[in-house]
């Protein structure tokens, strides 16, 4: 390893993040930046803002400022807490769940074919990913009940 673990994993999440985004410009018209915040939400809608900002690793004021944007194009939409009239609750529209649903499909498949043309076995790859993201939430108390739940 010539330039270290870290630089290793942050080339790994810069490659998978540029192929993310050609792949969905190329099938689905839509960068993966904008993509991401859209299957997030799918995963996990309804959000409040702050826990849609928490998964998100965004702070809330971004968040904010970047919903209109998401509205105006008719894929989220924000609905005050009728208890708590300072919470908001984002969800995706029914185009945004559909847009989201056919971009998350295509980069299963796609980053699927990518392992399988490598001879990676994904149920091993998965398990030792998913065992790193559960150490680095448990070092930043994410699963120690301190955040990433719906607030």
């Amino acid at each position: 390893m010539k330039d270290g673990l870290t630089a290793l994993i942050h080339d790994l999440v810069w490659q998978m993040d540029a192929s993310a985004d050609r792949i969905l410009v190329e099938e689905h018209g839509i960068h993966f930046d904008e993509a991401r915040f859209l299957m997030v939400l799918l995963s996990h809608q309804p959000l409040t803002q702050r826990a849609f900002a928490e998964r998100m690793c965004y702070t809330p004021a971004a968040i904010t400022r970047a919903l209109p944007d998401f509205i105006s194009k008719g894929l989220m939409q924000v609905q005050v807490d009728p208890y708590q009239p300072r919470r908001n609750f984002v969800t995706l529209s029914i185009h945004g769940e559909k847009i989201a649903r056919g971009c998350s499909q295509t980069l299963e498949v796609a980053f699927k074919e990518l392992l399988e043309e490598l001879e990676i076995d994904f149920v091993q790859f998965e398990s030792t990913v998913s065992k790193v993201i559960f150490a680095l939430k448990e070092f930043r108390g994410q699963n120690s009940g301190k955040g990433g739940e719906k607030l």
